[in-house]
């Protein structure tokens, strides 16, 4: 059962991303580098959830599914510099 339902989450994530750029609503699926980007706009600069979703080509409502600040963030162990990915500064 659960390597039924991997399968079809990947079947699904693979048609996306074919579908990438065709104006078909935006990314659902995420990678974690794009899930920690969305975090530090949203948690670090301050930006909307529609904000977000337009700048960064996502769907509607994947911003809000990470749930409210605090649930899902974006942490670190050790100092953050500007540097860091060219996300903070």
């Amino acid at each position: 059962m659960v390597l039924r339902a991997r399968e079809r989450l990947q079947q699904k994530a693979e048609t996306e991303f074919a579908k990438t750029g065709r104006g078909d609503g935006g990314k659902r699926f995420l990678d974690v580098s794009t899930i920690r980007q969305l975090l530090v706009m949203r948690d670090h600069r301050g930006l909307g959830e529609e904000e977000i979703e337009k700048s960064m080509g996502l769907a509607k409502g994947v911003v809000r599914s990470l749930g409210v600040r605090g649930v899902v963030g974006d942490v670190r162990v050790g100092k953050v510099t500007a540097e860091d990915s060219g996300l903070y500064g």
